[in-house]
């Protein structure tokens, strides 16, 4: 009689190697499931990646682009309406010193 035999009667011995084959087939599917996820993972982390390549992009334009009319007329006139006034005042005094 064989060991086989002797643990297990012959029935129980070939279920339990069909379970086995079972558990590993099992265990394969669940480890391709993780490498399935792991790709998935590794593919969505990727294009984070290149999102926040073009956020950075775009807000490295956003912060050196040339400056709008509006920016430039606003700030012209800043520098220009202190002038202005101070030529009124300095005519004004003229006018009256004079």
């Amino acid at each position: 009689m064989s060991l086989q035999n002797s643990l297990f009667p012959q029935p129980y011995f070939e279920l339990l190697k069909k379970l086995m084959k079972f558990l590993e087939m099992y265990k394969k599917g669940v480890l391709m499931k993780f490498e399935e996820k792991d790709l998935e993972i590794k593919d969505l982390s990727e294009q984070l990646i290149e999102k926040d390549k073009v956020i950075e992009d775009l807000r490295y334009f956003i912060e050196s682009r040339p400056p709008s009319l509006e920016e430039m007329l606003s700030r012209e006139l800043k520098e220009l309406v202190p002038r202005v006034l101070l030529d009124k005042m300095n005519r004004n005094l003229n006018i009256s010193l004079g």
